[in-house]
C-alpha cells in the first residue's frame, strides 16, 4: 500500500503541474477565442476555431509595428504623456510598463544575479537581482538596489543594500529566476 501511495504521489508531482499550467492557457485561449468567434457568428454566421489566437498575435504585432513608425511615434508618446499626468493611472501604467520591459526590452533590468547577506551576516542569505549599481542620486552613496522576488508567486521586494553585502552571481538569469520562483526546488540546467 505504501508503494502505490509513493507512485501515486509521484504521478500526482509529475501531472499536477503540466495540468495547471495546461488548463490555465486552455482557459484562456477559449475566452479569447470564443469572444472572436462570438462576434464573428453575429456578423457573418460562421465560426473559425483558433482565430482568436491568430487575431491577438497579429494585434500586438502590429501595436508594435505601428509605435516604432514616425507617422504615428508622436501619437503614442502623445498617450503616454497623458497617462502619465493623470495620478492613480500613471501609477499603474509606469508599474506595469517598466516590469515588463524590465524582462521584454533591450535594456532588461533583471539580467545581474546576486546573493545578499541579510544584516550584514553571511549565514542568512537571499538571492536576487541588482535593479540600479548606484543610489547616489537618491543620497544613498556606497548602497546598491536588489529585487528579491517572493517564491511561488510573481512579486517581490526591492531592498536598498550594501554593496559590500552583495555578491554577484555568474549564472543564467532565466535558471536563476526560475529558481527563486519555485522555492529552490526546480532542476539547474547546466549548460
Amino acid at each position: 500500500m505504501k508503494t502505490l501511495i509513493s507512485y501515486m504521489l509521484r504521478g500526482l508531482l509529475l501531472l499536477a503541474p503540466l495540468v495547471v499550467t495546461a488548463y490555465i492557457i486552455f482557459a484562456l485561449f477559449r475566452v479569447l477565442d470564443d469572444s472572436v468567434n462570438d462576434f464573428l457568428e453575429q456578423l457573418f454566421a460562421i465560426r473559425f476555431r483558433g482565430l482568436g489566437i491568430i487575431i491577438l498575435l497579429l494585434l500586438i504585432t502590429l501595436m508594435g509595428f505601428l509605435s516604432s513608425t514616425l507617422f504615428l511615434r508622436p501619437l503614442f508618446i502623445m498617450v503616454e504623456h497623458a497617462i502619465a499626468r493623470a495620478p492613480f493611472v500613471n501609477l499603474i501604467y509606469t508599474s506595469l510598463k517598466d516590469f515588463v520591459a524590465a524582462f521584454l526590452s533591450d535594456k532588461k533590468k533583471f539580467n545581474q544575479p546576486v546573493v545578499v547577506n541579510i544584516n550584514g551576516n553571511p549565514e542568512f542569505q537571499k538571492l536576487g537581482f541588482i535593479t540600479r549599481q548606484d543610489l547616489g542620486f537618491i543620497g544613498l552613496k556606497g548602497k546598491v538596489a536588489v529585487y528579491l522576488p517572493h517564491s511561488y508567486n510573481f512579486s517581490g521586494n526591492l531592498f536598498v543594500v550594501d554593496s559590500k553585502n552583495v555578491t554577484p552571481l555568474n549564472v543564467p538569469v532565466a535558471e536563476f529566476m526560475k529558481f527563486i520562483v519555485s522555492g529552490g526546488i526546480t532542476e539547474w540546467k547546466v549548460g
